[in-house]
């Protein structure tokens, strides 16, 4: 991503975070003691990062280190790296991506599959490199298809995504992933890195979606059309249903929105009914295969079961916690499709994520300084990492407490959306019911997976 907003701005365009971060990049400073000033200087700093990982790899050679407390040291060091890394990924976006910064009050953004409008052609994002996605927003406004096309993103992708445009919307965290995918929603997935199945052109296939690798670090064995024609490159999509590796984010942004517009007349599908649910779960024969393979170790016997006599409340509880893994599905010997009859049982409710804001402002600091020091306010928590967890509302209910409690509450990342994925008695996500601010009893969006650097 950094190579990409150079090569759009140029290695001399000047990093400012707002008047209000005096201290621009404390993890960079302190490890490299580089003052960064432009993103050409972030180069520097992530060429460190890449030098100081590639000897510590050496240490896990055969023969090399012996000492259970020099690898400690090491872990430590490669975790300091790490928020170099982060540091760097997150100033540079904001800077080329224009970013909020410098402000609290961000965005209150649409979240939930429930929230796509699905008479619109649909593109999906997923993973935590915004390049193309931002640049698939570009595309939409140059060519008025902005209110045309829905965007929608799976993890990080999908919080950075909504720094840049309101209008996109955030589908879910990673426990979602494999389930909208099979929903057949996304006319085009576009998959960039980290956090993406491995097995995404075969669930695309399956779902009938176009699907388009955008990073040569996950390209899954697909023809390399970043040098084709464009149109070439829709054609075989659409008439073929190819599936493309285009390495170019402005190419890779026009083929998805053209192929977008064209094969969504064809998929315009219905949701699956309760009488078609129910018919799909007459076919279990209670083997108990799903439940041997479940993490959860839920009863789906019974749930799948419970759906055959119509009676949807035990699926439904299932799905709130399912991580998404679709082992149950694998396992199947009569292919019940477990994951299309939740579909009848999900909610399709929307919630509230606000978007993230990045860097907490030095005012912000100094005024909490006194009454953390005093009491007044107990402390921060912060809530970080992928919610790939059984029950994602006790994240939202955590945050609800300590917010209440007046404690300072920070996210990132997947739990900054699971916190959004819950409502109160008044319907209020916790987005809706605390102000953004970094005070006492505030509920703050810092950003995605790398906006951890300004929260450590």
């Amino acid at each position: 991503m950094l190579e990409f907003l150079i090569e759009k701005h140029g290695p001399d365009k000047k990093i400012d975070l707002g008047t209000f971060i005096e201290l621009e990049a404390p993890n960079i400073r302190t490890v490299t003691g580089l003052k960064p000033e432009t993103l050409g200087d972030l180069k520097i700093a992530i060429e460190y990062v890449y030098k100081e990982i590639t000897h510590l790899l050496d240490s896990t050679h055969t023969g090399q280190e012996g000492s259970y407390l020099d690898y400690e040291s090491k872990a430590l060091h490669a975790s300091m790296l790490d928020h170099v890394g982060m540091e760097v990924a997150d100033i540079a976006q904001i800077v080329g991506f224009g970013y909020p910064t410098s402000v609290a009050d961000t965005a209150l953004v649409d979240m939930g599959w429930g929230s796509v409008d699905r008479s619109k052609p649909m593109i999906l994002v997923v993973g935590h490199n915004p390049a193309t996605s931002c640049t698939v927003i570009d595309y939409l406004r140059e060519n008025d298809l902005y209110d045309k096309v829905e965007v929608g993103g799976i993890c990080c992708t999908a919080l950075e995504t909504t720094r840049y445009s309101d209008r996109a919307k955030i589908i879910g965290p990673l426990s979602r992933q494999l389930f909208f995918i099979r929903t057949g929603i996304a006319d085009v997935i576009l998959t960039d890195e980290q956090c993406i199945r491995t097995d995404m052109p075969i669930e695309a296939s399956k779902s009938g979606s176009a699907l388009i690798a955008c990073l040569d670090k996950a390209m899954y064995g697909l023809e390399d059309a970043t040098e084709m024609d464009a149109d070439d490159i829709v054609r075989q999509m659409v008439e073929d249903k190819k599936h493309f590796a285009i390495l170019d984010p402005k190419k890779a942004a026009e083929v998805a929105a053209k192929v977008a517009m064209k094969i969504a007349p064809q998929r315009r599908n219905e949701w699956l009914t309760e009488e078609e649910a129910i018919e799909l779960a007459k076919k279990c024969t209670h083997c108990g295969m799903c439940e041997r393979v479940c993490p959860n170790l839920f009863a789906l016997n019974d749930g799948i079961g419970e759906v055959a006599k119509g009676n949807f409340e035990l699926i439904k509880e299932q799905f709130n916690l399912c991580i998404g893994c679709g082992k149950c599905e694998q396992e199947c010997p009569n292919k019940v499709p477990i994951f299309k009859i939740m579909q009848v049982a999900a909610s399709k409710e929307t919630w509230k994520c606000r978007a993230g804001r990045g860097p907490v402002m030095d005012t912000e600091i100094r005024n909490v300084g006194a009454p953390i020091t005093l009491g007044t306010i107990p402390g921060i928590v912060a809530f970080v990492g992928c919610s790939n967890y059984p029950d994602i509302r006790d994240v939202a209910e955590m945050v609800d407490e300590f917010a209440r409690r007046k404690y300072i509450v920070v996210l990132t990342g997947c739990a900054a959306m699971v916190a959004g994925m819950w409502k109160d008695a008044e319907g209020k996500t916790v987005y809706e019911k605390y102000p953004p601010d970094f005070d006492a009893g505030g509920v703050v969006n810092v950003g995605s997976c790398v906006s951890n650097a300004h929260i450590t």
